[in-house]
This record gives C-alpha cells, structure tokens and sequence, in this order.
C-alpha cells in the first residue's frame, strides 16, 4: 500500500508539471485546466492514514487507505463533493490465555458534502454511510456517518484531516460507538 500511496505522489507530480495551461483561481486554490471540458468538475485520489480515537484503538492498530472524490465548483469558494472511500485496520495482537489476533477492521465510507475556500484554507463537512466489516466475514453493518474536514490547499495537493464518525448504535442496551476515527489526508487532483 505504501508502495501505491508513492506511486500516486509520483504521478500527480508528473501529471501537474506536464500541463501548462493550468490557472489558479486563487480564490479556489485549485489548479483547474483551462482545456477541460467541464473545468468546474475535478476527481481527487487522497491516500489516508488513519487513526483510531474510538473503542477499537484497543484492538486496532492505525489504519490506511484511500478515498477517491468527485468534486464540482458550485460558487468561487463553494464545492460539493461524492466521495467513496476504503480504510482497512490491522488486529493487534492479544493475550488471553492465549495469543490472538482478530481480523482486520475495514472502514468503507460513503459521503456527499460540501466544502468552502477561505483562500487556500478549507473546511467542511460529508454525511453519508459508513460500511463496515470484518475480514474474512460476510456480515457487514452499515450506519450513519458524519465526515467533517480541514486542509489547507498547496496547488497541486491538498493536505488536511477529517475525524470520520460512524452513528451509535445500541446492542443489548448498551450503546456503543461502531467507528471513530481522524485521517490524515493528501490529496492530488486529476
């Protein structure tokens, strides 16, 4: 994955140096093609790293992943955004009479939302489902999920947080919370 997550640095990187015609809206802080057909619709590819602030940081570790985002310019700092995403947490290992390691825990999020420009700076907010599941088991849940969102926009990426929280369920009359957790973002525009 970390292989991937370099990959995509890379291209973006190759990609935006190859393109001369960008122009930076500046109030937008993206770099929009001036040739697209549409250049107030973009897809943004965002390699995550994840870290658990919920019950489950006691049974897993950090997580990673990636989210993939089409986003669309509705105003000069307003954009809405469909975002889909996956974030896969690894087991760690535990020690009750005998040592065991549980199944990753695999985050699929699901949002629509919106964001706002302050110059380069950028907050906002995605509400959607969160879908989720353990390795190697067919069952899933799938709850609210509310996504807020910060960064700050350098041009060609978008480096920011999101604190992804999945809805409280009750289970036998104790609530519990199925999903919380903060990812550190980096995004890169296509």
């Amino acid at each position: 994955m970390k292989y991937l997550f370099f990959l995509l640095i890379f291209l973006q990187l190759q990609s935006y140096a190859q393109v001369a015609d960008n122009v930076n809206t500046r109030t937008l802080g993206r770099f929009i093609s001036k040739s697209a057909p549409n250049p107030n619709l973009y897809v943004e590819i965002t390699p995550t790293y994840a870290f658990h602030t919920g019950d489950l940081s006691d049974i897993y570790n950090n997580g990673y992943g990636g989210l993939f985002s089409i986003n669309h310019r509705l105003k000069s700092s307003e954009i809405i955004f469909v975002e889909l995403g996956y974030v896969s947490f690894k087991g760690k290992q535990i020690n009750v009479n005998y040592t065991f390691t549980p199944p990753s825990f695999i985050h699929i999020p699901i949002s629509i939302g919106v964001k706002h420009y302050k110059k380069n700076f950028i907050w906002g907010i995605g509400v959607g489902t969160g879908i989720s599941k353990l390795d190697g088991v067919n069952e899933s849940t799938t709850k609210l999920m509310i996504n807020p969102i910060v960064g700050y926009d350098f041009g060609p990426i978008i480096l920011g947080v999101n604190y992804s929280i999945t809805a409280t369920e009750k289970e036998a009359g104790i609530t519990r919370n199925t999903n919380k957790y903060l990812g550190v973002r980096l995004s890169l525009t296509l």
